[in-house]
């Protein structure tokens, strides 16, 4: 932080730091620091959907400040007045104004948001979406990212009681639960022996909740159970915290962990049906979001979880209901109103431009395809002369919706798994011996100008995006890619 005072102070720049520094993340699990976008992407659908929604409005207010650049008067630091937003003091706004065009560009998270900001705000002349997706549970149910995975499928499989055989010969009984964007796991019993072909059997004494597994060979088990806990705001009142968040050096318990968690009993059988023990309290002591459970007290929930079980029915469902409530905050339910059904109060139809990257898992493939498919940029129903088939059936037909070239049936030649190239932007010329067709290179006039879809292929194994510029590339497709997007605006 020093060093980055050092280099702004003398720009006069350090209340621009300050500005960044006055966040809106709070210490999502009291360990005294705040958790940045710890509850952007949750398990939580009505609250996901408000963080999403919330960008737009971010956003629009934005554009409305920067509109009001130049029209008023701000105050310097030497003591002086100037034109608002008029840093260097020569009478014009520095950025902004009301007579400047405004475009929208993010990637990622920021391509989702960008994709619902640009259905909404009549100011933006153009946006760009990248690596976006539509059907944001459909993101978080797939995504392999590191926080997604943890707060979104970790809160519905978990609390999980987990075993693993020790060095000594023995089992080590666990639970792991979700603890903000990462999975946290403590002791909860160790065996002397492992009960290898036995049974596992976890029990909510306060719902009556039941899960049962098997116990391998080598004593590994998994067993998820739902339950309730309170979340880490709740448990500053209940364990007698700060309201602002625990003094790290103080200790902070509850007798009997009473209202912290639901009560929970383990009980292990061998392989023969002869019980090897039953577990209702904490082995050695545990400190989860500052609160200190001794050893000895009685088994709870440390964090809520619906415990389910991964690619089941139930889950599915589960995940299809989310999407339900996720929707008005769900990037393609605005796409239809990007072109077609545009809203009231916009201008017009909406130039903007969808890039998702083929083989992109973090933002899977298919949700930024569905995104382009329901505003309309990829044609399902009128069979495309250079295909004979629809776009759509095409992409689904060549594996690009699916975007996993380990399964087939693209080949190089030296016979290595590869993705389709639908677009084909490099003509060839990349040297990565990728299939491709006819280019796709989707566009769509509109009385506001032009909109498309546009699919750089960065790497034959898939790639979340595109990168830098690198000139030594045989084609340099993130270079152009991003010039692409600047000829766009």
């Amino acid at each position: 932080e020093d060093q980055i005072i050092s280099l702004l102070q003398p720009l006069g720049l350090l209340p621009f730091l300050r500005h960044l520094e006055d966040s809106r993340m709070r210490d999502l699990d009291n360990e005294g620091r705040g958790d940045s976008g710890g509850d952007q992407w949750i398990a939580d659908a009505f609250h996901t959907r408000d963080m999403v929604r919330q960008s737009a409005v971010d956003g629009a207010q934005l554009i409305k400040a920067l509109q009001a650049c130049g029209t008023g008067t701000m105050d310097r630091s030497d003591g002086e007045t100037s034109v608002s937003c008029d840093w260097d003091n020569d009478g014009t706004p520095d950025i902004g104004g009301p007579d400047v065009e405004y475009m929208a560009l993010g990637g990622s998270l920021g391509g989702i948001n960008t994709a619902i900001f640009a259905a909404v705000e009549p100011n933006l002349t153009a946006s760009v979406s990248i690596v976006p997706g539509g059907g944001l549970m459909d993101v978080g149910a797939r995504s392999p990212l590191s926080g997604v995975v943890e707060a979104v499928p970790g809160r519905l499989m978990s609390p999980l009681f987990l075993g693993y055989p020790t060095e000594t010969g023995g089992l080590r009984v666990t639970q792991m639960v979700n603890q903000v964007k990462k999975m946290s796991e403590y002791t909860v019993a160790t065996l002397d022996v492992v009960p290898a072909g036995g049974r596992v059997r976890v029990e909510n004494l306060d719902n009556g909740e039941v899960r049962e597994g098997l116990i391998a060979d080598d004593g590994t088990f998994r067993v998820g159970i739902p339950a309730d806990s309170p979340n880490a705001h709740e448990k500053r009142h209940i364990a007698g915290m700060p309201d602002a968040g625990p003094d790290l050096s103080v200790t902070y318990s509850v007798p009997d962990n009473a209202d912290l968690g639901d009560y929970l009993e383990v009980t292990i059988w061998d392989a023969e049906g002869g019980r090897v023990g039953v577990f209702d309290t904490f082995e050695e002591e545990v400190t989860h979001e500052a609160v200190t459970h001794p050893a000895g007290s009685p088994l709870i929930a440390l964090s809520e979880g619906l415990g389910h079980i991964r690619s089941t029915p139930d889950y599915r469902r589960l995940v299809m209901a989310l999407a339900m409530v996720t929707e008005p905050g769900d990037p393609i339910a605005y796409a239809p109103h990007l072109y077609d059904d545009v809203f009231p109060h916009m201008r017009g139809p909406v130039n903007h431009l969808i890039m998702p990257t083929p083989g992109d898992m973090i933002v899977s493939i298919n949700t930024g395809i569905a995104l382009a498919r329901a505003a309309g940029l990829v044609e399902w129903k009128e069979t495309d002369e250079r295909y004979g088939m629809t776009v759509d059936e095409w992409l689904i037909d060549r594996q690009v919706v699916r975007g996993l070239e380990e399964h087939g049936p693209w080949r190089d030649a030296e016979d290595n798994p590869v993705l389709f190239d639908a677009d084909d932007l490099d003509d060839d010329s990349d040297g990565l011996g990728a299939p491709s067709d006819d280019p796709l290179r989707a566009l769509l006039e509109t009385e506001s100008g032009v909109s498309g879809l546009r699919l750089p292929y960065v790497k034959t194994s898939g790639t979340h995006g595109f990168n830098l510029p690198n000139p030594s590339l045989p084609f340099d497709i993130h270079s152009f890619s991003i010039n692409q997007i600047a000829r766009y605006f």
